[in-house]
């Protein structure tokens, strides 16, 4: 909530959401609204997902650090995507369960999910 001082002064909600957004004024329209959840601010959180992009350039062969550079992560992620990938993969291979899987890889049956939907993609794996 905006203090009475601070309208007094001219600083309205927009204002501050712009600052503490770090949002450019300009980028921005009078009907566009502001960013309302933090996650899509920050590009953080469950829905805000690179598994495809990174898993995309992983199967087309880019190396890790090409793969970095190209998608704005650190090695330590790229990496943990990989491997996430490549192992559910495997189990999928053997298991048809996903809380199975999920159990085995000790990550959420969405994010299991999120992988599988990738499997597809891999010209590696026959597709039956």
């Amino acid at each position: 909530m905006v203090s009475r001082e601070s309208r007094r002064r001219g600083v309205n909600g927009r204002k501050i959401a712009l600052l503490q957004f770090r949002i450019n004024p300009s980028a921005l329209t009078r009907r566009e609204k502001l960013p309302q959840a933090r996650g899509n601010v920050q590009n953080i959180g469950s829905g805000q997902t690179h598994k495809r992009q990174v898993i995309t350039l992983h199967l087309k062969g880019y190396l890790v650090p090409v793969i970095c550079k190209r998608t704005h992560h650190s090695k330590e992620s790229v990496e943990r995507y990989i491997h996430d990938y490549e192992a559910i993969k495997l189990l999928a291979s053997t298991f048809d369960d996903v809380d199975l899987i999920s159990r085995i890889v000790r990550l959420k049956t969405s994010v299991v999910k999120q992988y599988l939907d990738l499997i597809p993609l891999d010209p590696h794996t026959s597709h039956t």
